[in-house]
């Protein structure tokens, strides 16, 4: 009987060793299970966070267009408004050239005037001259005629 109880004491321990084990198992597969759900909680929320960086990225990249087609926007403001600069001083230049060349030839026709005016006076200073030379001849030639022929 004392072998019988030593089996059986055995066997006890066997199937106490066996439940354990068999706890052991389940609490590491609880464990496991845990940190399983853990990790696929801190992996959600990983990638909830990358989402969201990358909706942020997204955000910095808009804005970053935003921004250069503003300063794009900008820089052809500026070389318009210097290209108007530089039309507007070459049509100042121009208009100064311009109204020097026509005061120039103000001038020159105000001295071509005054050339003609004193080319006619010298013209109707000869034509008094020739008349007073003819009437002088005339006056001559009448004299010579009552004088009897201007012998």
């Amino acid at each position: 009987a004392l072998g019988r109880v030593e089996v059986v004491s055995c066997q006890v321990q066997e199937r106490d060793a066996t439940v354990y084990a068999a706890i052991g198992d389940a609490q590491l597969a609880k464990q496991r299970a845990e940190h399983s759900e853990e990790a696929a909680d801190d992996h959600a929320v990983a990638r909830d966070a990358a989402e969201e960086r990358e909706r942020e990225m997204m955000r910095a990249l808009d804005a970053y267009r935003e921004q250069s087609a503003q300063e794009m926007a900008l820089q052809q403001e500026r070389h318009d408004l210097e290209l108007s600069r530089i039309q507007a001083e070459k049509d100042a230049q121009w208009q100064e050239k311009v109204e020097e060349v026509k005061q120039e030839a103000e001038a020159r026709v105000q001295d071509k005037e005054q050339e003609c005016a004193g080319l006619r006076g010298q013209l109707s200073d000869i034509h008094l001259e020739r008349e007073a030379s003819l009437a002088k001849r005339r006056e001559a030639s009448v004299n010579t005629e009552e004088t009897g022929g201007g012998q």
